[in-house]
This record gives structure tokens, C-alpha cells and sequence, in this order.
């Protein structure tokens, strides 16, 4: 029985926004600041959490009509940055995105220097800000590493919630040592890949390839979950970085994978009882580097995350 104090996640689903994450090992900054975010999410139910909260105030629908066209620049990066964003780490930025040009908004070049009340439209700390400010910040929120997509929630009051965390995502920074422990993270995932890849190469093994930026969101959920004191964590995920997870965080003997890929078996010889295939493998541990400690388990479970019992 887990407590109130437990994290269930399951790593198939997506929460009600989606984040875009190159893999390049420089986008290290940005992947952990919107994980960051993630993580500090509300685990409750977020239809209940916002059923009853008006989305705007009237000062706020007022400055949304008397700046209308200011509006509609500021929604237009909210729904179509992503198609501009920087994802690709061997590729150079796609072109300019037409819904994004002012010219669309009834802007021009002069207009850049002009003051707006940005109460109720954009999210920059501040009551107003130049064009060219606006511009700067909605840039390097929607179109930089990392792209975000929320604008398909249908709830107001979730919509300006999620704008309102993503748009303050800039003001965050890391510290050298937290960028070198996520770049050290990605490139032990990437290691493990190319070994079992060489090694073991007619091994059904589903890496991580392409997605190692995953160890480092996984560990920030971890130490949030210490600092939020929980005492469990219980993992659900699919076969795709399962062994990266184990090996990466999990303290889980790389020999106990190895042995497993020979075609031996994880029971006990003597024991009645036939293994699972290296996909399904779970594990429960306790986890103390990260402050309070916290007891994580991964889940065993069968193709396409039918069913996890715990």
C-alpha cells in the first residue's frame, strides 16, 4: 500500500501539454528548465484543479481588448513557435514561420519602440514592455531548444496556467555542476547503447537512442520528489530506455543485462519458473543521493503497458 505521499507516473502518457526536446547534448539547459517545470506540475486532477477559477480578471479582459493585436501576435507564438523552434542539432533553424511575421497583427518596424500594457496577454514580470521586448522574449520562450505545444487544452484557466509557467521559464538558470551531471547522464545512456549495439547486436533491447535527454528529466522528477518529501515513486514505462533507465538511475548491475542477453535466465536455478524478456524487467530500490531518501520502483509489465500490477 503506498501512501499519500507517492508519485505514480506513467511514462507512456503525456500530461496535458507536450514538451519538444532535441537530443543535442547542448540543449542540456533548456531540457532541465522545462523539466523543472514538469515536475513541479500538480499531481491532482486538473480538470478539478481549474473547473472553478475564472481565467482572466476583468483589468486583464480589458487590456486584452484595448491590445488585441497585440493579443493575437503573442497566441500566435504560443500555437505555431514550435514550428520554428531550434530541434534539430545537425540541421539550421527552419524558416521564418508566416504566422509569426507582425505584419500580420497590424505591426510594422516602427512600432518595435512602442510601450504595451502586457497585464492578461503575456507573462514578462513586468506591467509593460516595448515591441521589440515582447518580441525578444516570445523568441527565446517558443523558438529556441526546446518547443512546447499546449494551445489544444480546451480549459482557459489551464491554458493561461501552462503559458504562464512556460513564459517565466527564461528567468531560471543551472549551475555548471547541475549542466555537467545532465551532459555526464545523457552521455553514459549514449555509451550504453553503443556497447549493447556492438556486443549484442541481434538483441531485442529497445534503446534509447534519440532520446537520452530522458535520463535527465527522470532524475529531476527523482529530486523533486525528495524535496517535495515523498516516500515512493512507481514506475509505469514502455520497453524503449527501460534498460538506460535501469542501469542509468535505477543502480541495476549492467552484468544482471548482460547475462540476460547470453539467453540465461533471471530465476534462481531450482526455482519452478521460467524469466521475462529483457524489456519487462522492473527493479525496486532506494535512492539517497538526492537528499531525503526516496523508494523507487519499476514496475514488470507486459507489451504496450497493458497492465502494471503493483
Amino acid at each position: 500500500m503506498y501512501s499519500a505521499r507517492s508519485l505514480l507516473i506513467r511514462a507512456s502518457v503525456h500530461l496535458r501539454g507536450s514538451v519538444l526536446i532535441p537530443t543535442s547534448k547542448s540543449t542540456v539547459g533548456g531540457v532541465l528548465r522545462h523539466t523543472r517545470y514538469a515536475s513541479s506540475l500538480s499531481f491532482r486532477n486538473p480538470g478539478k484543479v481549474f473547473q472553478n477559477e475564472p481565467a482572466y480578471s476583468k483589468e486583464e479582459l480589458a487590456n486584452q481588448a484595448a491590445n488585441a493585436n497585440l493579443l493575437r501576435l503573442v497566441e500566435a507564438y504560443r500555437r505555431y513557435g514550435h514550428f520554428q523552434a531550434d530541434l534539430n542539432p545537425i540541421a539550421p533553424a527552419s524558416a521564418k514561420v508566416a504566422q509569426l511575421s507582425i505584419d500580420n497583427y497590424g505591426f510594422s518596424e516602427k512600432d518595435l519602440a512602442s510601450s504595451f500594457k502586457v497585464k492578461g496577454i503575456v507573462n514578462l514580470g513586468k506591467e509593460s514592455a516595448t515591441l521589440s521586448e515582447i518580441l525578444q522574449h516570445l523568441e527565446k520562450t517558443y523558438c529556441s531548444k526546446v518547443g512546447v505545444q499546449f494551445t489544444h487544452v480546451e480549459s482557459d484557466a489551464e491554458r493561461k496556467w501552462l503559458h504562464e509557467q512556460i513564459e517565466n521559464l527564461s528567468k531560471q538558470t543551472l549551475t555548471k555542476e547541475e549542466k555537467l551531471q545532465a551532459y555526464n547522464l545523457i552521455s553514459k545512456s549514449e555509451t550504453f547503447d553503443n556497447f549493447m549495439h556492438k556486443r549484442f547486436p541481434g538483441t531485442k533491447r529497445y534503446g534509447l537512442e534519440g532520446n537520452e535527454t530522458m535520463m535527465s528529466v527522470v532524475e529531476e522528477i527523482f529530486k523533486s520528489s525528495s524535496r517535495a518529501g515523498l516516500d515512493d515513486i512507481v514506475i509505469g514505462m514502455p520497453h524503449r530506455g527501460r534498460l538506460n533507465l535501469l542501469t542509468g538511475l535505477l543502480n541495476y548491475a549492467p552484468r544482471h543485462i548482460f547475462w540476460k542477453c547470453q539467453g540465461e535466465s533471471e530465476i534462481a536455478p531450482g526455482v519452478l519458473s521460467i524469466g521475462d524478456v529483457l524489456s519487462h524487467i522492473g527493479t525496486s530500490v532506494d535512492l539517497n543521493q538526492y537528499g531525503k531518501p526516496v523508494h523507487v520502483s519499476l514496475i514488470q509489465n507486459p507489451s504496450h503497458l497493458e497492465v502494471c500490477l503493483l
